[in-house]
């Protein structure tokens, strides 16, 4: 702490010039220096300080007196990266302090150049090739699907925040957390969350191929200039639509430098009006990254300019079939009478795939959904699949909160009575809603037994199927299905 307070105040005591020179007898010497801060790398061999690469990285204020947007934001890129310790695409947090007038943080050296660095290098090597570029794109897709993995968004992705390592089997390192933000814990987070992420790192790929820089003028200077002063601690979450030059801009650049499928997912990832593609995960990108290796190694595939993308969370030509399930399901609302739906095509033609979609919007529309899959070689097992689907309809009751497990409970145990033993024998995730029956069901014969099922099956479809909640039931590959269900 003491050597990061000393260096912090060596920050805005002392000269970018001279401060180069305390590598000589301290093994600190200057890196950087940004609008808001100067960095440090301080040799560190015997990982004194935590560090794993025998080097440390201390980012400081320029200014003695930071206003305290500027405090917030360097804690908070701390807190971020000692979350992110374990992961690839960013290097690990070690110390910090926040004390007044000298706030600073330790962060791991992180061995490389910045991808602005590395895109001067290459263009004024001219030694670019497509199977390199895609390397690095796909290195720098995969460092940002690890940090959102891990619930964070960066919210200031440029080619200034991005280290490539010298090897090039090396992870890719995210820098400058300043902005970074949690997803939300319980997953739910909305897609725009990773949007801006997701776009600035389609502007960051447009830069890798073209060698200008995707900002307006206004804004940024070339990407060859000299000054690397260029609001490289400049963290605010900008709408990058207006930031960045224009989509036509874009592709005007881009035609003729690369195949037409690396140009397909950059438009898709700024979000052009000329594809309807838009990535929701940066998982979706490297995915696509990974599958444009083919059209390397294939010159007439390569420019092809055909090729399409089609993504597996859209439905493409079914929408009537789609129409005429909603039409079933507004019919058993207004008639209040169960519907039956049959599906029918042969194996590989998307009929589960339609159900599953269908079931999305149900699902929003408060609908219960629960299904099973029939077996050909299940058929010795009676009842199975039946008892699978409403097992897992319970279950889902069970993580509905306290509110619908109640409701649920009290209509059945209303419904059916003191029989509801005969279902908790059949349906064993049921006791997890109503708890253990008080009285076993009454020895019958095995006429009166299966007259008995049937009328208390149905008396509890109706006590968990109501106008408010409706029960969807998807039974798959009927075909194989057994007597008993049939019966059912």
């Amino acid at each position: 702490s003491t050597l990061i307070e000393s260096i912090a105040m060596l920050s805005f005591s002392t000269n970018s010039e001279s401060t180069g020179r305390l590598a000589d007898t301290t093994g600190i010497s200057f890196v950087h220096e940004g609008s808001s801060y100067r960095t440090f790398r301080l040799d560190d061999p015997e990982r004194k300080h935590g560090g794993q690469s025998g080097s440390v990285a201390i980012k400081a204020f320029s200014d003695q007196f930071p206003d305290e947007e500027e405090i917030s934001r360097l804690e908070n890129e701390h807190n971020v990266l000692k979350y992110l310790a374990n992961r690839s695409g960013a290097g690990a947090a070690l110390n910090q302090t926040l004390r007044s007038g000298a706030a600073a943080i330790y962060l791991d050296w992180v061995e490389g150049i910045t991808l602005k660095e590395w895109i001067r290098t290459t263009n004024s090597e001219k030694t670019s090739d497509l199977k390199r570029i895609r390397n690095v794109l796909q290195n720098i897709t995969y460092g940002l699907l690890d940090i959102h993995d891990a619930g964070v968004v960066h919210n200031n992705i440029r080619a200034e925040h991005i280290i490539i390592p010298p090897e090039e089997d090396s992870p890719v390192k995210f820098i400058s957390f300043g902005s970074a933000s949690f997803l939300a814990a319980d997953g739910k987070s909305s897609p725009d969350a990773r949007r801006h992420d997701l776009m600035s790192l389609g502007f960051v790929f447009y830069e890798i191929i073209s060698g200008k820089s995707s900002r307006r003028k206004s804004h940024s200077q070339s990407l060859f200039s000299n000054n690397d002063n260029e609001s490289k601690e400049d963290e605010g979450q900008n709408d990058e639509s207006k930031l960045h030059i224009s989509h036509p801009e874009v592709y005007s650049a881009l035609v003729g430098k690369m195949p037409i499928p690396f140009m397909r997912i950059i438009m898709a990832l700024i979000e052009a009006n000329i594809t309807t593609k838009r990535y929701q995960t940066a998982s979706e990108v490297y995915q696509d990254l990974n599958h444009s290796n083919t059209f390397l190694l294939d010159s007439k595939m390569s420019t092809y300019a055909g090729q399409l993308h089609f993504s597996q969370d859209e439905l493409y030509g079914r929408s009537d079939h789609l129409t005429a399930i909603m039409n079933v399901s507004q019919r058993m609302y207004s008639d209040r009478s169960p519907q039956v739906i049959l599906v029918s095509g042969f194996s590989g033609t998307g009929k589960s795939a339609l159900i599953k979609h269908a079931s999305e919007i149900l699902a929003k529309e408060g609908h219960y959904f629960t299904s099973g899959k029939f077996d050909q070689f299940g058929q010795a097992e009676p009842f199975s699949t039946i008892i699978d689907a409403f097992n897992g309809y319970f279950r889902t009751v069970m993580q509905s909160g306290e509110e619908i497990i109640s409701n649920t409970k009290a209509s059945l145990l209303r419904t059916i009575g003191s029989e509801v033993g005969v279902l908790t024998n059949i349906f064993p995730s049921l006791v997890e809603v109503i708890g253990t029956p008080v009285t076993d069901p009454a020895q019958v014969g095995f006429p009166e037994s299966q007259n008995r099922l049937d009328f208390l099956f149905g008396l509890m479809i109706s006590a968990i199927a109501t106008p408010s909640q409706p029960l969807v039931l998807f039974l798959d590959d009927l075909q194989w299905a057994d007597i008993t269900s049939i019966s059912f």
